[in-house]
């Protein structure tokens, strides 16, 4: 749909170019780009601002360091890093505000620095030391902490904040230092945030007067090509006649109306059997985090881990089925999900079981206008598929035979959120799960959660009128989202951290990176990663709603469910 052709209001964002400019104004001497939020930008800042923080990423960066730096220089010198991956990636210095400009809708404010000199000073009130206010963190109970004390980033500031733990410096031998990064969800996902990090250890890397060099030439530089767009702009415009966007947007309507909901699954089998009411105040212990707003929901993580033994199983068995180690990672999920419930409703008949049901945030990356993004992912927002439903498998059949035929039905489900080459009859294809209308099936979707959540304010509107879609007939069993192979973007050995060269006086290289969002509520969302040797899961809960007892047995199943047993096959 080109920009000026006639379209209803909720139709106005949808790959529009002027809509989501962004403009350049001057104010008190300064220079400063804005935009309006995107849809699916303004859905996560809902989640952020009425939330108490619900959805913001909390991700925990391991760096081991060598430096023959005193303990004031690396300080320094990590905070001229983190100034640096500010403005080179320009959302993170970004703030989100109402905008009078933009009819009082939330805006990203960007103000394009000086200096060298200024973006420096910019980062500084951005970056926490711990140490300067105790000595000994435990890194897995500051990251408890911050998940459920008050929002730690304020958007009317900055979209971001680092966390530097105390770490014990030496001349002599490497050191491991955490950097703990908390980013507002509507600017970054899973991909994005491994990009940034990878970005992060790279400037660590780069002497005090190379990263001057780079903050003065940021400076130097329009912003404009580094301002990420929203990803409505990159849809791809309907074409012809307004007529025929017309046409196009009733059937897309008219399919959404049509489509058969997804089926009853059954619930989580790790949750409590009654949630709590209310979530439980931490005490106050953290002098850098606020306790003064408890959100309504206690957040937790927890990190399981496939060994070498276990992640070749996976590969093996995937290579087998001639499925994506993603589709892997899913039915994995869904197996021991399955095996759970099973031995929470031991008495339920086979043909009475119902269904898992795994939803997962859609990467809408392959399927937009403009050059291929692969490689040099920047900010951009998942959206919400359907998810996948799978038969329910009982726990007596072989692993390896249910996990080849619920992984090809997973793979054949994922592969409609892929971009690949299609048939015609593909193409062809008016059908409510065609791949042409995922976009279109995205953005209207997303309009209704937003909508659903502004509807006490005026302006809103009934975009199906009198064709409602259906309500799936449950909620999901869980969330499941996977980033892949993990070292094509960042990986240990880059930088060789066992000694100095003779031009240098700091080093650092990638040890581990692990990150969680603040759950919405009843989430307990299942995030993995590997690295050809280890398979990683940080699993974001919902602890008013699951057990914590189960989730740490859920950890201990799906460690050891691929350890070697019984290969009988009764399939």
């Amino acid at each position: 749909m080109a920009d000026g052709d006639y379209r209803p209001d909720w139709l106005s964002g949808y790959a529009s170019k002027s809509l989501y400019r962004w403009e350049e104004h001057e104010a008190e001497s300064q220079v400063f780009y804005t935009r309006r939020l995107g849809i699916v930008e303004s859905l996560f800042d809902h989640d952020g601002t009425q939330h108490e923080g619900r959805a913001d990423l909390n991700c925990n960066l391991k760096v081991e360091l060598r430096s023959i730096k005193d303990a004031k220089a690396i300080r320094e010198h990590i905070s001229l890093a983190w100034s640096v991956l500010r403005h080179q990636h320009p959302l993170l210095s970004a703030k989100a505000v109402a905008s009078t400009k933009h009819g009082n809708e939330r805006a990203f404010v960007y103000r394009r620095p000086g200096s060298g000199k200024d973006i420096v000073r910019d980062g500084y009130p951005h970056v926490c030391y711990l140490e300067d206010h105790r000595k000994g963190v435990d890194a897995h109970d500051f990251y408890q902490h911050l998940m459920n004390s008050s929002r730690a980033i304020d958007p009317e500031l900055a979209l971001s904040k680092l966390f530097v733990l105390p770490y014990s410096s030496s001349k002599e031998t490497s050191f491991t230092v955490n950097c703990v990064f908390v980013v507002a969800h509507q600017v970054c996902d899973g991909l994005t945030v491994h990009r940034w990090m990878s970005s992060f250890v790279d400037l660590l890397n780069l002497s005090d007067a190379r990263l001057i060099e780079r903050a003065a030439s940021l400076a130097s530089m329009s912003p404009v090509s580094s301002l990420p767009p929203a990803q409505e702009v990159l849809y791809h415009p309907v074409p012809g006649s307004v007529a025929r966007q017309r046409w196009f947007w009733a059937i897309a309507r008219i399919l959404r109306h049509v489509k058969r909901p997804m089926p009853a699954a059954f619930q989580n089998p790790l949750n409590r059997s009654q949630p709590l009411q209310a979530s439980n105040r931490f005490p106050t212990k953290y002098e850098v985090l606020s306790y003064d707003r408890t959100p309504a929901l206690n957040n937790y993580a927890i990190a399981p881990t496939l060994d070498r033994r276990s992640t070749e199983k996976l590969v093996k068995l995937c290579r087998q089925a001639k499925i994506s180690i993603g589709s892997g990672l899913f039915t994995l999920v869904a197996l021991v999900m399955m095996q759970m419930e099973e031995e929470r409703h031991p008495n339920i008949a086979l043909e009475d079981r119902l269904p898992f049901h795994g939803s997962f945030p859609v990467n809408p990356r392959p399927f937009l206008a403009g050059e291929p993004t692969a490689g040099k992912e920047d900010s951009l927002m998942l959206g919400f598929g359907d998810g996948v439903i799978l038969p329910f498998l009982p726990k007596d059949l072989s692993f390896d035979g249910r996990f080849r035929l619920l992984g090809r039905q997973a793979h054949r489900q994922l592969k409609q959120y892929q971009k690949r080459p299609r048939t015609a009859e593909e193409e062809l294809s008016l059908g409510s799960r065609s791949p042409r209308q995922l976009l279109p099936s995205l953005y209207m979707a997303t309009l209704e959660r937003l909508q659903n959540w502004r509807s006490a304010q005026p302006g809103t509107y009934n975009l199906q009128g009198a064709y409602p879609v259906a309500v799936p007939l449950s909620p999901a069993t869980c969330g499941i989202s996977s980033v892949g192979d993990r070292t094509q973007i960042i990986a240990p050995g880059k930088y060789d951290v066992t000694h100095l060269s003779t031009d240098q006086d700091f080093v650092a290289d990638f040890r581990d990176v692990s990150s969680a969002v603040r759950a919405r509520n009843g989430e307990f969302l299942c995030g993995a990663a590997s690295d050809r040797e280890k398979t990683y899961f940080m699993i974001s809960v919902d602890s008013c709603a699951v057990d914590r007892g189960k989730a740490k047995h859920f950890k201990e199943v799906i460690e050891t469910i691929l350890e070697p047993r019984d290969t009988k096959s009764k399939l």
